[in-house]
């Protein structure tokens, strides 16, 4: 075993989240850096960028970005800001001594505690949409939806519904005991801990 679908699992998840305009909008009201992409702010990363001053005359600058969508759930290991942040990690709970058989996905919503309430306006557009309840509610209630669980079959765009065609991606099922847990972790934090467990997933290939 190579244990290749640990990092695989996490990367697909990230890339997924990153495209999704409901979970970046609640995880990154504002983002870090105006001139990169939404996808670019929200997973973090460097960049050379061009800046253009006052008076017309352009610049190259190294940007480091520490990114809201993290494939470690450790808060205060990964953000130096009051930022919220959305956070992956993976398990094999089952192999066969040559291959994972079972994976375990944890995905950790992590809201600071000044930003759990929405603003009036941000409310609004969302509960209009359906969504209920307070930024980490409704994160959780978007990712539920991403993922394909609003009903009795998957979203049709859910990543559910298309993951045969992702590596290391198969159907996510909630976790039959404690599916959705509370974050005590930290006192600036509230958030949620969503887990899922695959077991049909497509064997990774680099």
């Amino acid at each position: 075993m190579e244990y290749f679908e640990l990092g695989i699992y996490k990367d697909k998840l990230r890339d997924a989240f990153s495209q999704n305009e409901d979970i970046v909008s609640l995880i990154m009201p504002v983002p870090e850096n105006g001139s990169l992409s939404l996808r670019e702010n929200f997973l973090g990363g460097e960049y050379d960028i061009t800046t253009t001053d006052d008076t017309g005359s352009t610049h190259k600058e190294h940007v480091v970005l520490q990114g809201f969508c993290q494939d470690r759930p450790f808060p205060c290991a990964v953000s130096t800001d009051h930022r919220n942040l959305l956070c992956v990690d993976s398990l094999i709970v089952k192999a066969d001594g040559r291959a994972a058989r079972e994976i375990t996905l944890q995905i950790y919503v992590m809201i600071h505690k000044d930003a759990v309430r929405l603003s009036p306006s941000e409310a609004e557009s969302f509960i209009l949409k359906g969504y209920s309840g307070n930024r980490c509610d409704m994160a959780v209630q978007a990712i539920g939806r991403l993922l394909g669980f609003t009903g009795s079959t998957p979203a049709s765009n859910s990543v559910a519904q298309k993951s045969g065609n992702l590596p290391g991606l198969g159907r996510l099922y909630p976790a039959i005991k404690d599916t959705v847990t509370t974050y005590t972790q930290s006192n600036d934090y509230y958030g949620k801990i969503l887990t899922f467990t695959c077991t049909d997933f497509i064997p990774c290939s680099r």
